[in-house]
Parts: C-alpha cells; sequence; structure tokens
C-alpha cells in the first residue's frame, strides 16, 4: 500500500475506534445503576484501553511501517465494539423497547472477543519484525486461522448462555438467541461456542507464540534480544499474579482474599494497558536497553519479597504451632527482627543472583559495556 493510502486508511480505523470508544463510554454510563460495580468499571476501562491500542497501533504503522500496528489497530476497534455493544445490550434488555435487537447486539459483544483473544497471538507471533520467524510457522498460521474462524462461527449458532458485558461477566445473562440445540456431537465440538472452549484455544495459540519468541530469541541479535525481553516482563508479570491468585485461593480456601483480589486486578491491566505499551516500546525502540535495569530490579524486589515472606512463615507459622502458639505478637516481632537483620545480606545476595539472570557470566552491567562497544565498533570497522 503507498504511503498515502496507508497514513489515510490509519486516520480512518483510528478515528472510527474513537468516535465508538467515546459512544461505548457514554452508554456504560448509562448502564451504570444495571451493571455490577467491578463491570462497570472494566467495560469502561476497555473504551480507554481501546483508544490506547489503536494510537499505538497508528504510531507503529506511521514509524515504523509494521504490520503489528495493524494488528493493534484491530484490537482497538474490536475492544471498542465489544464495549459499545455490551453496554447497547444490558442497556436493551434491562429497559425493554428502548432499543432494537439487544439480545443480537449482546451476542455481537460477545462474539468480538474471539478475534480480540486470538489476535494477541497472532501479533505475537510475527513479534518484533512483523513477519513469521520461518517459511515453517505457515502452516501452523493457516490453521490458526481455520480454528478461529470456526470459533467464531460456533459463537453464532452454539447453544448457550451470553453473559454481559462480555466476555463472560455477571450483571446479565440470556440465552443465545441465534443458538442451534439440534447441532449434534460433530459440529458441537468442531464449532467451538463457550468461554471455557475458547480459552483452551487461546492457550495452545499463546504457547505456540511463546514457542516462535523464544527461537527468535535464540538466533536473534542483541537489539532482538532486548525487543523480546519487553514483552516477556509483562508474561511473567501476568504469569505470577496468576500463579499467586491460584496459590492464595489454594491456602485460603476460597476467592474472597486480598492477594487474589489484588492479583484479578492486575492481570486485566497488564492485559488492557501493559501488552500494548510494550511492544510499542520494543518496536520503536524508545529506551530499549533499559529493559535490564527493570528485570534486574524486579528479580531482586522478587526474590526479597519470597525471602521475607518464608522467615515470616518459618517463625510465626511453623515455631509457632510447634510451640503451641502460632501468630502471638512475640513470634512476630521475633519475625520482624530477623528479617531487619537478614535484609542487608539478603539484599546483597539477591542482587548477585539477579545480576547473573540478566548479565550472565559478567556479574555488574558495568562490565557488559565493553562488550558493547566492541560489538558496535566491528561494524564501523568494516565500514571504513
Amino acid at each position: 500500500m503507498p504511503v498515502t493510502g496507508s497514513r489515510r486508511a490509519t486516520a480512518v480505523v483510528w478515528v472510527s475506534v474513537i468516535v465508538l470508544s467515546l459512544a461505548g463510554a457514554v452508554l456504560t454510563v448509562m448502564a451504570w445503576g444495571d451493571l455490577l460495580t467491578s463491570d462497570a468499571i472494566w467495560n469502561l476501562g476497555g473504551t480507554v484501553a481501546a483508544v490506547l491500542y489503536a494510537t499505538l497501533g497508528a504510531l507503529i504503522v506511521r514509524r515504523a511501517g509494521n504490520l503489528i500496528g495493524w494488528f493493534l489497530l484491530g484490537e482497538g476497534a474490536a475492544t471498542a465494539i465489544m464495549s459499545l455493544a455490551s453496554a447497547y445490550a444490558v442497556l436493551g434488555i434491562t429497559h425493554p423497547g428502548t432499543l432494537p435487537a439487544p439480545e443480537l447486539v449482546g451476542l455481537l459483544a460477545e462474539w468480538t472477543f474471539v478475534p480480540v483473544l486470538t489476535g494477541v497471538s497472532f501479533m505475537l507471533l510475527l513479534f518484533p519484525s512483523g513477519t513469521l520467524p520461518s517459511p515453517r510457522w505457515r502452516p501452523f498460521v493457516w490453521l490458526g486461522l481455520l480454528a478461529t474462524a470456526l470459533t467464531m462461527a460456533g459463537f453464532v449458532v452454539h447453544p448457550r448462555l451470553v453473559a454481559l458485558p462480555a466476555p463472560g461477566d455477571a450483571s446479565l445473562t440470556f440465552p443465545n438467541p441465534l443458538g442451534i440445540r439440534s447441532l449434534g456431537p460433530v459440529l458441537s465440538t468442531i464449532l467451538i461456542g463457550t468461554l471455557n472452549g475458547l480459552g483452551v484455544l487461546g492457550t495452545v495459540f499463546l504457547a505456540a507464540a511463546f514457542v516462535s519468541l523464544a527461537i527468535r530469541y535464540r538466533s536473534g541479535g542483541r537489539e532482538v534480544r532486548q525487543q523480546i525481553k519487553w514483552i516477556t516482563l509483562a508474561a511473567v508479570a501476568g504469569f505470577v499474579c496468576q500463579l499467586a491468585a491460584l496459590l492464595a485461593i489454594a491456602a485460603s480456601g476460597h476467592a474472597s482474599n486480598p492477594v487474589t483480589a489484588a492479583a484479578f486486578v492486575v492481570m486485566p491491566v497488564i492485559a488492557l494497558f501493559g501488552i500494548p505499551a510494550v511492544i510499542t516500546l520494543a518496536i520503536l525502540k524508545h529506551g530499549l536497553y533499559q529493559i535490564d535495569v527493570i528485570i534486574n530490579r524486579a528479580v531482586v524486589y522478587g526474590l526479597l519479597s519470597a525471602a521475607f515472606t518464608a522467615i515470616y512463615l518459618v517463625i510465626v507459622v511453623g515455631i509457632g504451632t510447634l510451640a503451641g502458639y502460632a501468630g502471638g505478637p512475640l513470634l512476630t516481632a521475633a519475625a520482624a527482627l530477623a528479617i531487619a537483620v537478614l535484609f542487608q545480606p539478603l539484599r546483597l545476595r539477591a542482587q548477585l543472583v539477579a545480576n547473573r539472570i540478566v548479565y550472565g557470566q559478567r556479574a555488574t552491567p558495568y562490565q557488559v559495556l565493553p562488550d558493547f562497544a566492541q560489538d558496535m565498533a566491528a561494524p564501523a570497522r568494516t565500514c571504513s
């Protein structure tokens, strides 16, 4: 596509997303009383995320001409439609006769979530260059597109309860108005039409995308590796939140605990805002090499948090249980004193581990600089 045509198309898509997002925000505010507070907040957040995705996508298309920019624009458009359609359907169903065809629009909201989810995996598959790692990945891409198309068809005809706001929230449910009960076992299996089935499919796609990133990382140069580290940071943060939530549920026996609640707040924030931000930073290479410092500090704080938690549990829970008075103020004070005494040695040890993880055999970033200078000087000598 010529540069002028590409810029015009980018502008049209971006303006469309802004209009859809504004309409979705207005309808969400109008439907606020008919929504659970958490659902209303996240649906409104979806309109903001749509603008962010589209804006960063347009920026990448204009400055880098990278195909991933178009994926971000598409994600923004789909998210804007999903938020707008969700609020429209909730208003129309809870206030009968006010809006036409609210059930069909609600079905559109959940249907739109399919390309939103699978689109992220395809985008990561192309990251950071906008091309596949190798031609051998083409069959997988075609298989993924076929699976996405079948899933989108399944969401239209599968008999199920549509849950709004999409995807699958708890404010409102209604039977799929286009559901066909006589699909039969074969079509019911092929046409994935449930959020659980989509979750399994999305996990497979996402795993394949991370395999492709690992391959790129092993075979790529310094710059490609730095770009992939940005995505890895977001992925690890999401994984840690998911793991913390599951461990907290296992420990407490229920999901209504502070750790799980915090994790379930952070995970959507990473998906809605973190992913487009790190992709843009990596592709446009703004502050590209600062990622090592960020990872280094994250590893240090993570190791310290794990160590202090273990010390606290050993003293307050372990020793206290053996002594028969777990959780007493004396043991809590002893745990705090032990943490204070061990803080500096543990911090130094955690820093050494973090340096080894981030900088390899070279203990500090200062020992990386000579190697980096040599790498940059070699091409210069060749050109001269």
